[in-house]
This record gives C-alpha cells, sequence and structure tokens, in this order.
C-alpha cells in the first residue's frame, strides 16, 4: 500500500526519541564516532506538448513511459540530505552499536510536471538501526522509513513497497544460509483516512537456480478511526499480499524475477502501475476514502473483499566486461479483478470488467567517451479493460460498452549524458522523446486539453548531484 500523509503519532515519536537519548548515554567504544552526510540534487528544465510528461527528475533511471495529466512546460527541482551517524561505532570485539539514518526531501514546482504542488517537503526517512545487539547478527530498527522496495524500475512496477513508521528486525540468521525479517507498520492509506497497520514477513537467501530466492508476505488492516479527526467513521477491511523474487548475478549479466498476488485493500487499492492510478479510480463514484466509509454500501465493501491484483515481471541487465556497452530489458504484466463490482445510474446496471496490462522496455546505453554517454529507451504499455465499464439492463443482458478501454502508448527516449567529474556521483543530461497513443488512450494522456492529438514530444535538460 502506498503512503502519501504521516500521522501526528506523538507517541512513537517520544519513543524514537527516548530511544536515541538511551543510545547517547550509554558507554562508547573505543572507536571514534562516525558521521556521514550527503546531499542528492537534481535539476529539470523542459518543454512538452500533448500531456506527454517530461522526465521524472527524481528517478534518473526510470523509463520514462508515464504520461502527465497536463502539457506545456515542466520544470523542478529537488534536493534531499541525508544523514548516518553511528552513535557507537563497531569495537573490534563484535560490541553492539547504534546508527541513526535521516533522509530530508524538499521539491519544488512538483516532481513530474506543471500544476502539481509548488513545493513539498517532509521526510521519507528517520529511524535507528542497532546492530550486533540480538543475536546471530541480526539487525533491529525503529522509526520512519522507506522498506526495501521491491520491482522493475525500468517500467516502473511495484511488487512490494511499505514507506510508514514502524519496527523490525531483520538479517535473521535461520540456518542453511537463509535470513528472515518482519516488521510492523503504523501508517494513513491515503492523506486523511484511517488508520492502518500492517505486518511484513520476508525469508530470503534461499539457494535455487544459482540464484537467491525470497518469498514475502503482508498483512494489513485498516481501522475504523479516522486518522486526523479520531472519530469512528470507517468501516475497518484487510487485505493480504504475497509475493516471490528471484534474483541471480554472474560477472556479466544479472536477472530478477518477481510475482505477486494481492486481495482485499490490495486488490483495489493497490496502486496499478500501468494505468495511471488506484484501482479505486475504476470502481464507479466511490474512490479513495470514499471506499472506507462506514455509509459506502455494504455490496461495495464486498467487492472490495473479493478483488485481487495479479503482476509478474522481469528485468534483464547485460554490462560485458571491457566493453562500452550496456543493456537493460524488462517486462511484466497484470491483472486486476474488481469483485463482480456493480451499480445502478439513471436504471442502468454498471459494472467493472477486469483489466490486464502490459509494459515491455529496453534500454541500450553506449559509453561514447569515459564522461559521456548516449542513454535510448523504447518502451510499451498496453491496457485491455482499461477504466471501461459495462452496460447490462435490468434483465442483465449486456448492452453496450461505455467508452473504448483498450489502449496503447508507445515511448522513445533519447539523452546524451555527461558526467565530468570523478570525485562526485553527478550527470548532465540533454533529452529529447516522441510518444504516440491510439484514440482510446487520449483521455488518460492529456485529461481531455487535446482531444485530436495521438502524439507529442518532449525535450529538456536534467542534472543530477550526489555530494
Amino acid at each position: 500500500m502506498k503512503s502519501s500523509f504521516a500521522p501526528k503519532a506523538t507517541g512513537w515519536m517520544g519513543a524514537f526519541w527516548f530511544l536515541l537519548l538511551v543510545a547517547w548515554l550509554q558507554p562508547r567504544s573505543a572507536e571514534a564516532q562516525e558521521l556521514k552526510s550527503w546531499w542528492k540534487f537534481g535539476l529539470n528544465l523542459g518543454l512538452n506538448e500533448a500531456g506527454v510528461s517530461c522526465k521524472p527528475i527524481n528517478q534518473p533511471q526510470k523509463s520514462g513511459l508515464w504520461v502527465s495529466g497536463a502539457g506545456g512546460s515542466c520544470q523542478g527541482a529537488w534536493s534531499e540530505l541525508f544523514n548516518q551517524y553511528h552513535l557507537r561505532s563497531p569495537s573490534s570485539e563484535g560490541g553492539a552499536w547504534v546508527r541513526f539514518d535521516f533522509d530530508l526531501q524538499l521539491t519544488l514546482n512538483g516532481e513530474r510536471s506543471a500544476g502539481t504542488e509548488a513545493m513539498k517537503i517532509g521526510n521519507r526517512n528517520m529511524f535507528l538501526e542497532v546492530g550486533q545487539f540480538l543475536p546471530r547478527e541480526s539487525l533491529f530498527w525503529f522509526g520512519r522509513r522507506g522498506y526495501r522496495w521491491e520491482g522493475f524500475w525500468l517500467i516502473g512496477m511495484t511488487i512490494m513497497n511499505s514507506e510508514a513508521p514502524g519496527f523490525g528486525v531483520y538479517n535473521i540468521d535461520v540456518g542453511q544460509g537463509m535470513r528472515a525479517s518482519a516488521a510492523a507498520f503504523y501508517t494513513v492509506s491515503y492523506s486523511g483516512g484511517p488508520l492502518q497497520t500492517a505486518l511484513d514477513l520476508r525469508l530470503e537467501e534461499i539457494s535455487l537456480l544459482n540464484g537467491k530466492l525470497s518469498l514475502i508476505y503482508n498483512a494489513t488492516q485498516s481501522g475504523a478511526r479516522d486518522a486526523a479527526a479520531g472519530t469512528q467513521s470507517y468501516a475497518p477491511m484487510r487485505g493480504s499480499k504475497f509475493a516471490i523474487m528471484h534474483k541471480a548475478w554472474m560477472p556479466s549479466a544479472s536477472h530478477q524475477f518477481g510475482a505477486m498476488y494481492g486481495q482485499g485493500l490490495f486488490g483495489a487499492m493497490d496502486s496499478a502501475d500501468f494505468d495511471q492510478g488506484p484501482l479505486a479510480d475504476s470502481l464507479g463514484p466511490w474512490r479513495n476514502n470514499e471506499l472506507f466509509s462506514a455509509s459506502s454500501p455494504p455490496e461495495l465493501r464486498d467487492a472490495i473483499r473479493e478483488s485481487s491484483v495479479m503482476r509478474i515481471g522481469e528485468q534483464f541487465s547485460w554490462y560485458p566486461q571491457g566493453r562500452s556497452f550496456s543493456l537493460d530489458a524488462a517486462v511484466g504484466w497484470q491483472r486486476a479483478e474488481f469483485g463482480g463490482w456493480r451499480y445502478v445510474i439513471d436504471n442502468m446496471i454498471m459494472e467493472r470488467p477486469p483489466m490486464q496490462a502490459v509494459a515491455a522496455a529496453i534500454r541500450p546505453t553506449l559509453q561514447l567517451r569515459p564522461t559521456l554517454e548516449l542513454e535510448t529507451l523504447l518502451g510499451y504499455v498496453s491496457v485491455i479493460d482499461g477504466f471501461g465499464y459495462r452496460h447490462r439492463n435490468s434483465a442483465g443482458d449486456l448492452q453496450e460498452t461505455i467508452r473504448p478501454v483498450d489502449q496503447s502508448l508507445c515511448n522513445i527516449y533519447f539523452a546524451l549524458n555527461l558526467k565530468p567529474l570523478a570525485r562526485w556521483q553527478q550527470k548532465f543530461g540533454l533529452y529529447t522523446g516522441y510518444s504516440f497513443w491510439n484514440a482510446a488512450m487520449r483521455r488518460d494522456v492529456s485529461n481531455g486539453l487535446y482531444p485530436d492529438r495521438n502524439s507529442g514530444f518532449y525535450l529538456g535538460l536534467s542534472s543530477y548531484w550526489e555530494i
């Protein structure tokens, strides 16, 4: 589940600072304390037309498959400050240590295109991590953090993700080289929505086919209490998600495969990725927080419990040693079931058919000189029954499909990236791209602003620094 709002949680914040104080007052080891700080900074200036999105400025490697809700200019800047402070460094005898991790993010003029918030500021990570405190080299953490995202960055496909306040332990040795982890989270599903708790369990490092297999399970409970007002205004609901990941590395290549199945909240509310929004947006007039409302019809809650999402993806990277050429490729498939949800408008029975989507991308990169590279990308996404509705009469006979639903979009991208300094991680990029889509995709590409356009270009200048 994606979290876009951090609730006021004075209880866990108080415990957080208490643990920090205790760790600070404990006797230090003989080794010096260690403080690490670094900045990440990005700048994007560009022009787009017909609703085509500029390259995302805060994810330099993302495919650029996505489209924005409005055309025009695309500009913005973002910055992140990272701090890692070792309150007690590990001693030569293997003593316990504590690390404080803090990540502050500032974004100006939106992250993707014009029309979004002018400025956003917040912390993605603020947690303590304790090492060699539990047996067998296990690590304990407490605070707010983005927790071990799994997915395929090339096509923007998420398999498992949690970003919320919580606590957990990982790197637990369970024998045969396998490791286990467990984490609990306390967050809100949508801004101003109900409180939510989640449990994340993982069994990793399972040797299989010359690689490592991971099993991940997440169970989430959405409660009745409003996060902001504290009132009992929601209907409790549940969701669960199970995923498997297989990764393998060779001297000149690597691969990862992932498969995920979600139901309940993870069926109706999880981000659809391929079709630009939560599946909740396709459940008729009930959207976002209204899905949780205690006043929503019982048949809607039944449909949410029966809804499901299945995703399968594969990403491959080839980087032959001694050569200036590399290749990344990914493909993903998704199917969403909406639990047989129906509703009535003007005596017409509206129903949401299952949605399927497929996305693929290939990204060759050529190192022209030690400081200059040419990056290209070809991406494609197709959505079947995306945001479509079917109309049936009172007898249940299918009358018509309310709108065209088979959507497709293709994107071509080129960038010339300059890396002049060997001391820092940095990149200056001059990029351009062209996208074209079918008539059924028009509304979702340009939000109706360009009803006659089936293509558009974008170009711009981007920079990325890590100091």
